[in-house]
């Protein structure tokens, strides 16, 4: 039987093609869009010890299991794992997905951890940013300190190897047509 892909509930791209939350995978279509998204590697966040994804998607996910109680943030050695494994799937060009029930607290926290290694920024920056383009994430005070004690660890040379803003971008259409102007001065105005 073949299934079309579904997106997951509250899929979301946080950095494109690289990584994304979503909220719990219960469909073989969820399964088949992950995967038609590059996708390679679930980390699923449950609060029992039981993976929460399908036995289907065995062999063509790599499922991580991280055990996080509800409403509770991941801790510093859940984080850190984390950003390694981000850091391994970039060399490797792979996607990686967050799911948890609701894909709110503690993936946030994560993705959080990871956005401040890459892009070199205070946590504030970082609940803020999230907060603006996926507002349900990063729920209690306890996620928001753990963010914080997160930043702390982060040495500046340890975040050199992230600075991915310093590099040349490229556009997906072509803006050479576009021409810039000299701006004008007020002097240069004329008011009558």
């Amino acid at each position: 039987m073949n299934i079309p892909p579904s997106m997951p509930p509250y899929f979301q791209w946080i950095v494109d093609k690289r990584l994304a939350i979503c909220a719990h995978p219960f469909h073989a279509s969820h399964i088949r869009y992950i995967l038609e998204q590059r996708i390679q590697t679930v980390i699923s966040i449950n609060d029992t010890y039981n993976s929460g994804l399908p036995n289907h998607t065995r062999g063509e996910l790599q499922v991580q299991n991280l055990y996080i109680p509800d409403g509770s943030a991941p801790n510093m050695q859940q984080c850190q794992q984390f950003v390694q494994r981000m850091a391994i799937a970039r060399q490797r060009g792979e996607g990686v997905v967050v799911e948890c029930t609701r894909g709110k607290g503690a993936s946030g926290v994560l993705v959080g951890c990871y956005l401040m290694a890459l892009w070199q920024v205070q946590p504030d920056y970082i609940v803020n940013h999230l907060r603006l383009i996926r507002p349900i994430t990063i729920e209690t005070t306890a996620q928001e300190q753990q963010l914080i004690e997160f930043h702390k660890l982060l040495e500046p040379s340890q975040r050199h190897f992230y600075a991915e803003v310093d590099q040349p971008h490229s556009w997906d259409i072509d803006t050479s047509y576009l021409q810039t102007t000299p701006l004008a001065t007020t002097n240069q105005l004329s008011l009558a």
